[in-house]
């Protein structure tokens, strides 16, 4: 089984739900930090340092943001099955952020620890 990288990104992340068909804050494209945004036809939502002052009408803040390292193979199968597994293992909900290259995961700081064992047995390790 391949030992897959993860990186721990610095900072607290927030998840907000924004306004139906919020503009992206302009802002973020300056700074040097993770930022999800996502619009569908029944919400918008931002992810971001939680640092960043953001027009929500809800938010849910103490979230770590967590990187898969390296350039994956868009069709590779498998990986996110064994990332849940060890979240729902720790009773940990996980928020995925899927780019082109690599993958993002959004977990409750308050089981990061718990979490970083787990995924340490379970054949991942963490790199600065």
């Amino acid at each position: 089984m391949k030992k897959l990288e993860l990186k721990l990104l610095p900072n607290q992340y927030s998840i907000h739900r924004l306004t139906k068909k919020s503009k992206l804050p302009t802002f973020l494209y300056k700074m040097d930090s993770f930022f999800s945004f996502t619009s569908t036809e029944e919400e918008t939502s931002l992810i971001c340092d939680s640092n960043f002052k953001i027009n929500s009408s809800l938010k849910d803040d103490n979230w770590t943001c967590i990187q898969l390292v390296g350039q994956l193979n868009v069709e590779e199968t498998g990986i996110w099955s064994r990332i849940t597994n060890v979240c729902s293992d720790c009773d940990c909900a996980v928020l995925t952020v899927t780019t082109f290259n690599t993958d993002f995961f959004l977990v409750k700081t308050t089981h990061l620890e718990k979490l970083k064992s787990r995924f340490l047995e379970k054949n991942f390790t963490f790199v600065e």
